[in-house]
C-alpha cells in the first residue's frame, strides 16, 4: 500500500515525476515506463468504492502534512524527505498517488525539511516549527526542468528500493546516460539483480504512529432515519483507514482510538460515483451525555432505555432516573428515551463537545398505554380455550384475542382512555363491560360465561336437483362456528344453536349456492330449512362456473349490513351483506380473482387470490371493513403549570386537514396529567393545533394518521404564556420627522425586549418601526411625513420569541409630526407696529414685514442663525397704511398695498427702492395677487371690484365689478380662474381669466361658503380651495375646483375647547394647510390629502398674540408667522 496516507488518485490526474524536456529518447522510453510501471502498481480492479482516510490521534506527539507539488500545481511523487532538527535527522519516503504526505517526527522548533524528487530536483524548507499536540500544514512545492538523473531516482523509489541500492552510474563512464536508466528499469522489473533488496516495507523506513484504531462505517438502508447496515474495520499502525466494496450511498464514520478515549464522527459522507478520501481526521478526547429522565407517575424510574439513534451509544437510568452515556464523540446529537408501556421522548440538537460531558435537563416519560389482562371461564367446561375477547370503542382500533386453556387473555400496549370488553363464545351468554384503560397494568375481573339455555334447532333436508345422493351438503350459520353435512338423504340437524336470528349458507361444489337471512331459531323449537340446490349449468359464455360465499363485518358495529362487493375484472352484479355480514355470489365463472368489498365512509378492502373451480364454491372469512380514520394521542403541557395542575378544561385540541377542513375537538385530561386522544381523525397528513386562551397556539405538522391507528406525539407539546405587555405608553414629537414612543416595562420575568409597531390607522397598526429588539423602554421612530397622523403600540417580546398584546390595545396612543416654536425675529432698533403681513423673495433668506402704524416695510435677514430687522424702507405720500403684499413668482418685484392712500407700491428687492410712482387702485384695496407666470397683478378693493394691473407696464388693464356688497378679502388662482372671499357675503366669488373667453376677466359665478369668510389658499395641485372662516368656533371650508361646490366644512375648533378660534390667514406647504386661529394664538394642521383636521394632543402655540398671516420657507421646514397683536415675528421650525 505504500505510504499510508488516505489519498487517492483522482480520474484523470496522472504523477508527475519528471519534467525534463532536454532528452527525447528519455522522454520517450524512460517515461511511459515509469508511468507503466506506476500504473500496475497504483491500479485496483473491482469496481466497487472505498472510503480512506489517515486518522491521527494527538497527544504527546505532533504531525506535519502536506502536498509536494511542482509550481504548476502537478503532484510529484515518488519522493524522499528528511527532516532536520540540530544534530537529528529522520528520512521518510513518500510514493503516495497525489503527492500527499504526513510524517510525524519529533516536535522541533526549528526544522528543515529536504524533499529530494527525481526528475525533478530538490526543495527545501527552513524554520519550521512545530509542537507536541499539533498538526502542521505544509505544502513543498518544486520548480521546474528536472534531470535524468531525478528520474532515474524516482524509478527506483516508486519500486520500493533506497535510491542508495541502486547507483545511478551502473556502467562507470562517470556520465549519468541512457544505459544507465535502461538498467535500472531492468532490474526495477526482476530482470536483473540487485545488490539491495527491491521491496523496502514503510516499517523500515519509518516507525508506526500509534497503535491500531477501531472504525465504525454505518449506513440508513431503508430511510427511517436510524442507521441499520454497519461495516467495521481497523485503522492500521500508521493511522491509514480504508474501507472499500461500498455501494453509493451516504454513510457515517466513527474512529475510536484502542482506549476508547479518543473518537472522531463524521456523518453525510456521500459516495456517489467515485472513491471518498477524508484526508485528515484528528481524534479528539470523547465526551459524554448525562442527564435525568423519569417515569411518569412513578417512584421507581430504574431501566429507562436511553440511547443515540443509530449508534450503539447508549445507557440505562438508575432508580432516581440518572444516566450517563460515555465514549461519545464530538458533535451534535439526538437522545431518545424509551420504556415498555411508556411512550418515547427525543430530546434533540444536543451538543457534546471533546473531553465534557453534557448535562441535560429534566426530561419526563410520559405513561401513554397500558395492558389488560384477565380471565373468561365457560360454565361447565375444563378447557376455555378460544373465547372471542373484543376490547372495543366507538372509535378507534378494536383490540382482539383470545383466551388460551386456563382462560387467561392479554392485551399489550393499549392506548389509554375507555373502552367496551365483550367476550363470546358461541352456546354461551356473551358479556360486555366498561373497562378504563390507565397507564401500566390494568386488570379486569374474572368473568363467567353461562351456558345459553334459550336454545333451539335448526334441522331439514338439502337435496340436489340431478342426483339421488345428497350427502356432503354443507350448511353453515353465518358469523358463527356452526355447521353441519348433509347424509345421503339431505338430511341435517343443528343443535343447541342460541336463540336469535341468522343468515345460513347452503353450499355444495358443483351446485349454486344459496343464502338465506334471518333465520330465527326459538328456544326449545326447531326450525326447519329445506331446500334444492340447483346444479350449475357450468357456462357463462365459454366458462365454467362456481361460487362464493363469505362473511365480512364492520370494525366499529354490530349491523354489517350494506357492504358491497364486487367480483374485479367481471360484469358480475355487485353482492351485499345481510345485518350479519353474510354474502352469496354466484355463476362466477372459474379463474383468479380480487373482491372489492366498499362502502361509503370505509376503507376499501381487497382480497386477491380468490381461486374459482368448476362447480366450486370459494369461502371468506374474517374480512374487517375499516373506517378511513384514525387517533392522535399526546400530551399538552401548560407553560408555569404542573402536570396535575387544573389547567387543561379551555385547551382545544384539533386537527387540520389539507385541503381546508378540521376534525372534531378533544380536550387534555387534568387526572391524566394533560393527556389527549383525539379520536375520528382522517387518514392522512394533518396538522395539529392546540388552543389555550390567553396562551400561544402550538402547531405539530406533518402528523401522519393511519386507519385504525393510533399516532403518538413523543414530545409534550408545551403552551407558552406570551409576556405581559408594558403599560404607561406615550408618544411624542423629539425632532424634525422624530417620534419618540416611550412605555413603562412589563412585568414579566423573562421579556427579552420590546418591538414598537406604528400605522396610519388605529385599526391597522402593524408597520415595525425597530429592525433588532429594543432592550429599553424607548424607541424613536424615524422618517415619518408631515400632515399624517400616526398610531404606535408597543409589544413585550419574551425569550421565547412569543409576543404581548399591543400597548396600549385601543389605538389611542397617536402623534404628529408637527413644527415648534424655535425664537422671534430680532427686532434690533426698529419696532413692529401693528404688523401685517409677510413676503419672502425666492430662495426665502429675506422676507418683508408691512408695519401699518410705521407706515413701513421691515427687511428681515433670515438667512443670519438669528434673525432679524436689517433695514426700515418708508412708504412715501400722506399716511400711507402698508397692508398687504405679494411677491412677483417671476421677478424681484413686491407689491405693497397702500390701504390709506388707495395704492399699489412696487418694491424692488434686488435694490429695496420703490418704483417713481405708486399705481392707483379702487378705494380701500383689501389684499393682492399675482398670476402664476408673473404677468398680471390683481387688487381687490372695499368699493367691491378688481383691479387688474399689467405687471410689466405698470398700467391699469381694467376694473372688474363683484357686482354685489362682497367686501372681498382672499385671494386664489387656479388656472385661469380667481377666486376671491367676500367677508360681507359670505360668498367665494369666481372670476374668468382665460383671454380667449367671452367672459375674460369677468365674474363667472359665486359659491356660498357661510358665515364669516376671510382668507383662501389652494392646494398645489389646484384640486381645493381653502376659505378660512373668521368665527368663534372657526372652520374651514373645502371647494372642490371640478364641481366648484363645497365638499367638506372642518370645524378647528374640538370638543371641550373654550377659547374663540377666529382663524385668519393661511398657507399650503407639502400636503399640509396652516391655519392661524387669532382668538387664542394657535395654528390648526389639516392634512390636504384628506381634508381632515391633525390631532396634535394639544394646542400648538404660534408663538404670540394675535397672528395675522404666515408664510412657509421655500423648504417646508419653518414658519414665519405675523403677530398684529404682539407686533412680532414668529419662527416655528420643523
Amino acid at each position: 500500500m505504500g505510504f499510508c496516507f488516505g489519498m487517492h488518485r483522482s480520474p484523470g490526474l496522472h504523477p508527475r515525476n519528471s519534467r525534463s524536456q532536454g532528452m527525447e529518447g528519455m522522454k520517450k522510453i524512460i517515461f511511459p515506463l515509469v508511468f507503466l510501471l506506476a500504473l500496475a502498481l497504483t491500479s485496483r480492479a473491482d469496481a466497487s468504492y472505498k472510503i480512506t482516510a489517515n486518522v491521527v490521534a494527538l497527544g504527546q506527539e505532533c504531525f506535519i502534512t502536506g502536498q509536494i507539488k511542482d509550481d504548476q500545481g502537478n503532484p510529484v511523487y515518488p519522493a524522499e524527505m528528511l527532516f532536520t532538527c540540530g544534530s537529528i535527522q529522520t528520512k521518510y519516503p513518500q510514493n503516495l498517488p497525489g503527492g500527499y504526505y504526513m510524517v510525524n517526527p519529533p516536535p522541533c522548533n526549528d526544522f528543515t525539511i529536504s524533499v529530494t524528487a527525481v526528475g525533478v530536483g530538490t526543495v527545501s524548507a527552513r524554520n519550521v516549527s512545530v509542537s507536541q499536540n499539533t498538526l502542521l500544514t505544509y505544502d513543498l512545492v518544486f520548480p521546474s526542468e528536472p534531470s535524468l538523473e531525478q528520474a532515474i531516482t524516482a524509478l527506483q523509489i516508486l519500486s520500493g528500493s533506497h535510491p542508495s541500492s541502486l547507483p545511478p552510474d551502473r556502467n562507470g563512464n562517470s556520465r549519468i546516460g541512457m544505459q544507465d536508466a535502461l538498467y535500472v528499469l531492468q532490474a526495477v522489473a526482476g530482470l536483473r539483480g540487485t545488490s539491495a533488496p527491491l521491496s523496502v516495507t514503510r516499517k523500515v523506513l519509518r516507525t508506526p504512529m500509534f497503535t491500531f484504531m477501531q472504525a465504525v462505517l454505518s449506513r440508513d438502508t431503508d430511510g427511517d432515519g436510524v442507521d441499520d447496515w454497519f461495516q467495521t474495520a481497523l485503522a492500521d499502525a500508521y493511522g491509514y483507514l480504508e474501507i472499500s466494496g461500498l455501494a453509493e450511498g451516504i454513510y457515517t464514520l466513527t474512529v475510536t482510538s484502542t482506549d476508547s478515549t479518543k473518537a472522531v464522527r463524521v456523518e453525510n459522507i456521500q459516495v456517489l460515483g467515485s472513491d471518498v478520501n477524508l484526508r485528515t481526521l484528528r481524534l479528539t478526547p470523547v465526551g459524554s451525555i448525562s442527564g435525568t429522565v423519569q417515569l411518569e407517575g412513578a417512584s421507581d424510574h430504574s431501566s429507562l432505555h436511553v440511547y443515540v439513534p443509530g449508534t450503539s451509544y447508549a445507557a440505562y437510568t438508575d432508580s432516581v432516573g440518572n444516566f450517563t452515556i460515555s465514549g461519545v464523540p464530538e458533535g451534535t446529537y439526538a437522545v431518545r428515551a424509551e420504556k415498555a408501556n411508556f411512550g418515547t421522548i427525543t430530546m434533540k440538537d444536543i451538543p457534546v463537545l471533546a473531553g465534557q460531558d453534557s448535562l441535560m435537563a429534566l426530561f419526563i416519560l410520559p405513561s401513554v398505554v397500558g395492558s389488560v389482562t384477565g380471565s373468561v371461564w365457560l360454565q361447565g367446561a375444563a378447557d376455555y380455550t378460544g373465547i372471542l375477547i373484543s376490547l372495543r370503542r366507538d372509535v378507534g382500533t378494536t383490540y382482539l384475542t383470545t383466551t388460551d386453556s386456563m382462560g387467561d387473555y392479554a392485551f399489550f400496549d393499549v392506548p389509554i382512555g375507555g373502552y367496551q370488553l365483550i367476550a363470546t363464545m358461541p352456546g354461551y351468554v356473551s358479556q360486555q363491560s366498561a373497562v378504563t384503560v390507565g397507564t401500566g397494568s390494568n386488570t379486569v375481573s374474572p368473568k363467567l360465561l353461562a351456558i345459553n339455555t334459550n336454545k333451539g334447532t335448526l334441522s331439514g333436508a338439502i337435496t340436489r336437483n340431478n342426483i339421488s345422493v345428497h350427502s356432503g351438503i354443507q350448511v353453515i350459520i353465518a358469523g358463527t362456528g356452526y355447521a353441519a353435512f348433509t347424509d345421503e338423504s339431505g338430511a341435517y340437524t343443528l343443535t343447541n344453536l342460541p336463540q336469535g336470528a341468522y343468515t345460513v349458507f347452503v353450499k355444495a361444489d358443483g351446485y349454486s349456492a344459496k343464502r338465506f337471512e334471518n333465520v330465527q331459531i326459538t328456544k326449545s323449537l326447531v326450525t326447519t330449512l329445506s331446500t334444492v340446490l340447483t346444479a350449475q349449468s357450468g357456462v357463462v359464455g365459454s366458462e365454467t362456473c362456481g361460487s362464493i360465499v363469505g362473511t365480512v363485518r364492520y370494525s366499529d358495529k354490530t349491523d354489517h349490513s350494506g357492504i358491497s362487493i364486487k367480483v374485479e375484472g367481471t360484469a358480475l352484479p355487485l353482492a351485499g351483506t345481510d345485518q350479519n355480514g353474510g354474502f352469496i355470489i354466484n355463476n362466477v365463472p372459474s379463474g383468479n380473482y380480487t373482491l372489492l368489498f366498499t362502502q361509503a365512509n370505509y376503507k376499501t378492502v381487497a382480497v386477491k387470490g380468490v381461486e374459482i373451480v368448476p362447480w366450486g364454491t370459494a369461502l371468506i372469512r374474517d374480512v374487517v371493513m375499516i373506517p378511513p380514520v384514525g387517533s392522535i394521542r399526546g400530551t399538552v403541557r401548560v407553560e408555569g403549570t404542573g402536570p396535575n395542575d387544573d389547567v387543561y378544561t379551555d385547551v382545544d385540541v384539533y386537527a387540520l386537514y389539507d385541503p381546508e377542513g378540521t376534525s372534531g375537538t378533544t380536550h387534555p385530561s387534568r387526572t391524566n396529567s394533560g393527556q389527549f386522544l383525539l379520536e375520528g381523525v382522517k387518514e392522512g397528513v394533518v396538522t395539529l393545533i392546540v388552543t389555550k386562551p390567553g396562551f400561544n397556539s402550538e402547531t405539530v405538522a406533518n402528523v401522519r394518521v393511519m386507519a385504525g391507528q393510533t399516532s403518538i406525539i413523543e414530545e409534550p407539546i408545551v403552551l407558552k404564556t406570551p409576556p405581559l405587555p408594558p403599560t404607561g405608553s406615550s408618544a411624542a414629537q423629539n425632532t424634525g420627522s422624530v417620534i419618540r414612543v416611550s412605555w413603562t416595562a412589563s412585568v414579566s420575568p423573562d421579556v427579552a425586549g420590546y418591538n414598537v409597531y406604528y400605522g396610519t390607522s388605529s385599526d391597522a397598526i402593524t408597520q415595525k418601526a425597530n429592525t433588532e429588539l429594543v432592550t429599553g423602554t424607548s424607541f424613536d421612530v424615524t422618517g415619518l411625513d408631515r400632515g399624517v397622523t400616526y398610531y404606535f403600540g408597543v409589544k413585550a417580546v419574551d425569550n421565547d420569541g412569543l409576543t404581548s398584546p399591543l400597548s396600549p390595545s385601543d389605538g389611542s396612543l397617536r402623534a404628529v409630526i408637527h413644527p415648534t416654536w424655535k425664537k422671534s425675529v430680532l427686532a434690533g432698533g426698529y419696532e413692529f407696529n401693528f404688523p401685517f403681513d409677510i413676503a419672502l423673495i425666492a430662495s426665502g433668506t429675506t422676507g418683508y414685514v408691512s408695519s401699518r402704524v410705521n407706515a413701513c416695510l421691515l427687511k428681515i435677514d433670515f438667512a443670519s442663525a438669528d434673525p432679524y430687522v436689517s433695514r426700515q424702507i418708508n412708504l412715501t405720500g400722506t399716511s400711507p397704511v402698508p397692508t398687504a403684499l405679494a411677491m412677483n413668482p417671476v421677478s424681484a418685484e413686491l407689491y405693497v398695498v397702500d390701504q390709506s392712500q388707495n395704492k399699489l407700491f412696487v418694491l424692488n428687492t434686488s435694490s429695496d427702492m420703490f418704483g417713481a410712482t405708486p399705481i392707483t387702485v379702487g378705494s380701500s384695496p383689501q389684499n393682492v395677487i399675482v398670476s402664476q407666470d408673473g404677468s398680471r397683478i390683481y387688487v381687490c378693493s372695499g368699493a367691491d371690484n378688481v383691479t387688474v394691473i399689467n405687471a410689466a407696464t405698470k398700467e391699469v388693464v381694467t376694473t372688474t365689478p363683484i357686482g354685489e356688497d362682497a367686501d372681498p378679502y382672499g385671494m386664489a388662482i387656479v388656472d385661469n380662474r380667481l377666486y376671491l372671499a367676500g367677508t360681507w357675503s359670505n360668498k367665494v366669488y369666481m372670476v374668468d381669466l382665460d383671454s380667449g373667453s367671452t367672459n375674460y376677466q369677468k365674474v363667472v359665478g359665486s359659491i356660498a361658503v357661510g358665515n364669516g369668510a376671510y382668507d383662501l389658499a389652494a392646494r398645489p395641485d389646484g384640486a381645493f380651495i381653502y376659505v378660512s372662516h373668521s368665527t368663534a368656533d372657526g372652520a374651514v371650508s373645502v371647494i372642490d375646483t371640478t364641481s366648484n361646490t363645497v365638499v367638506k366644512t372642518v370645524t378647528i375648533r374640538n370638543d371641550g375647547e373654550m377659547g374663540n378660534k377666529n382663524p385668519r390667514g393661511m398657507a399650503v406647504s407639502g400636503n399640509v394647510l396652516y391655519v392661524l386661529n387669532w382668538g387664542d394664538s394657535t395654528v390648526a394642521m389639516i392634512n390636504t390629502q384628506n381634508n381632515i383636521k391633525l390631532d396634535l394632543g394639544s394646542p400648538l402655540l404660534s408663538g404670540g398674540n394675535g397672528p395675522e398671516n404666515l408664510v412657509v420657507s421655500p423648504d417646508g421646514n419653518k414658519l414665519y408667522i405675523v403677530h398684529s397683536s404682539a407686533g412680532s415675528v414668529e419662527i416655528l421650525s420643523y
